[in-house]
């Protein structure tokens, strides 16, 4: 398999230099808008396919999403619009296609990089609030999902679908729903009707604290579906808000970048 070093050495430069996760840099150091300008505008010049020097995997304007190799962590990947759009907080979420859905059909990426065959509930993604995050470009971390994750979720898999319950894991709080599909069911979506029903006029205030997880799942007869976690922030709550908790750690000392074929 052929190495494109030069998409090493730019995707290096790009995110690296660009402190593009927020456990990798305090906010206060990082460039907040590195992913929209060093890598979504970098990205959508060109085909990735025909492109070795493109840093993304996928560029779908039609679809209105990117997908790019995470140089921190060896099988994260990050999803974003091909648009300006800031984060759970933006109200033009309310009208966006459902961006969960085109993120868990990139899961064969992650598959790719772990070198096997994944189980729906191997997998998790993330959508951080605006408190624990350093980018203002939305975008869905996909990822593999934490050790024990799978297990605390099980004690939900008869939860009534589309019925909001408690649920609590490594001590961080979550409003948890079940899922049995994305194409009617988006997880932004459903958040955003929580929050409305519960804050009123101040949802949209509200929304910026939210995070949002999605977690698959392989119920006991034999179905497949998701786990909908979603975690509000608060100041005195560590890891509330940061959805990435539900995933494997993405250490800093593993940011060596190689792309893979598609899968």
């Amino acid at each position: 398999m052929r190495t494109p070093w030069i998409r090493v050495l730019l995707l290096t430069a790009l995110l690296a230099g660009a402190g593009v996760l927020a456990a990798a840099l305090s906010p206060a150091r990082a460039d907040p808008n590195a992913l929209w300008t060093k890598v979504v505008q970098v990205c959508v010049k060109s085909d990735p396919q025909q492109d070795k020097s493109n840093p993304c995997d996928i560029v779908d304007k039609a679809a209105d999403y990117v997908l790019v190799k995470d140089i921190c962590g060896p099988t994260q990947y990050l999803m974003m619009p091909v648009h300006r759009l800031s984060g759970i907080e933006s109200a033009d979420l309310a009208t966006a296609p459902n961006y969960f859905r085109d993120a868990w059909e990139s899961r064969d990426w992650v598959a790719g990089r772990a070198g096997r065959k994944l189980a729906p509930q191997d997998i998790a993604l993330a959508l951080n609030s605006i408190d624990r995050r350093s980018q203002n470009q939305f975008h869905i971390h996909i990822d593999l999902a934490r050790a024990g994750l799978s297990d605390a979720l099980r004690a939900h898999e008869t939860d009534a679908v589309g019925t909001w319950s408690s649920f609590q894991f490594q001590g961080v709080d979550y409003h948890l729903m079940r899922l049995t599909d994305l194409a009617s069911q988006d997880p932004v979506k459903l958040v955003r009707a929580r929050v409305a029903a519960e804050a009123g006029d101040q949802a949209q205030a509200e929304m910026r604290h939210q995070s949002i997880g999605l977690v698959g799942a392989t119920f006991s007869d034999g179905s497949s579906g998701f786990y909908l976690l979603n975690s509000v922030f608060a100041a005195t709550s560590i890891g509330s808000g940061w959805a990435e908790g539900l995933e494997i750690d993405h250490p800093r000392g593993d940011c060596s970048y190689r792309r893979f074929p598609a899968p």
